[in-house]
């Protein structure tokens, strides 16, 4: 029987092409290797809420059953499959909403749920930079990352800051190239007066849940309206 595999933190429909290129690839090698994958896309994770605060309160039997009753839909979805494989991407930084629900997530579905957990495709950075001196921050970090079964980081630099919290970890890369072998086709031709039009994490949009504002977002949008006029000369 295939395993049955969720695939949380899915960005295949986010914000920039970087991160749709990553988990299409990521999925097509899941399905490639007969594992029968069932994605949770990243704006589900941004709903997840309740998770603790502290290491030792991940423990908490109690308030793990509270977490479950908020979050029922998703830990039912985990509950009837055999792994789970999180998709870190970038949003394993710091320890606000997003990036706590997500480690206790990966906790919670290896200590009570017996699961297998891994977490793959991310740069992680506990604090948000490159200090570790926030002992609850990084409790909450080693706590997690050694309990579960597989983790892959895709940048020296934060592959080397989880090495000083003593985690065992592989040093990867982004699934980005995956894409690019797989689904790009060079014509090698050059056309002029065409744009090849994407997304962009330095585009700061109003509407997800990030710290982006709309007055960036109107400055690089009126920046890209020049670029458009100046190439339809």
């Amino acid at each position: 029987m295939a395993t049955k595999v969720i695939l949380m933190n899915d960005t295949t429909n986010w914000y920039h092409f970087g991160c749709t290129a990553t988990s299409l690839a990521l999925k097509s090698e899941l399905h490639n290797r007969d594992f029968l994958v069932t994605p949770i896309p990243i704006t589900e994770t941004y709903k997840l809420n309740g998770a603790p605060k502290t290491a030792k309160l991940f423990n908490d039997f109690e308030l793990y059953k509270i977490y479950c009753a908020k979050n029922k839909e998703i830990i039912q979805e985990i509950s009837q499959h055999d792994t789970l494989i999180i998709n870190g991407e970038g949003t394993l930084h710091g320890i606000n909403n997003t990036p706590l629900n997500l480690l206790y997530i990966a906790y919670i579905t290896k200590k009570f749920l017996k699961k297998r957990v891994e977490i793959i495709n991310h740069s992680v950075y506990p604090q948000d930079n490159l200090i570790l001196d926030n002992k609850v921050i990084t409790d909450i970090y080693k706590l997690v990352y050694n309990s579960i079964d597989y983790i892959a980081i895709k940048e020296p630099v934060s592959f080397k800051l989880m090495q000083k919290l003593n985690i065992s970890a592989v040093q990867s890369f982004d699934f980005l190239p995956l894409y690019i072998k797989h689904q790009y086709k060079c014509h090698n031709t050059k056309e002029d007066k065409t744009l090849l039009i994407s997304g962009s994490a330095a585009w700061i949009t109003p509407d997800i849940t990030s710290k982006g504002n709309i007055n960036n977002y109107l400055k690089g949008l009126s920046q890209f309206v020049k670029y458009l006029d100046y190439m339809s000369i």
